[in-house]
């Protein structure tokens, strides 16, 4: 009977160690990827508002530029000015909602 339990339950525990080894590898490897995945995440956010800054600051040169133009281009400047108005009523609008 012993020798029947030893045939049976020694390939069974090497088994199953060899399952829970394999479980913790795919485990550290799972969670480097999400640590990977959250980096990059942050980076990316990171990146957006650096893009959005910077978008803004052409904005502000465009609309600096405009204002010493000639004076034919004077109606560009004129909705420039009007778009900016609107974008700050709209966030003046938000703020008292």
């Amino acid at each position: 009977m012993t020798d029947e339990f030893s045939q049976v339950y020694i390939p069974f525990a090497s088994r199953l160690n060899s399952f829970f080894e394999k479980y913790d590898y795919i485990e550290k490897g799972k969670n480097k990827v999400e640590e990977d995945n959250h980096q990059l995440r942050k980076d990316n956010q990171m990146k957006a508002q650096k893009i959005d800054e910077l978008e803004r600051k052409i904005e502000v040169m465009k609309l600096a530029k405009s204002m010493q133009s000639p004076a034919g281009e004077v109606h560009d400047a004129k909705v420039k000015i009007n778009r900016l108005v609107r974008e700050v009523e709209n966030c003046i609008a938000l703020l008292n909602k």
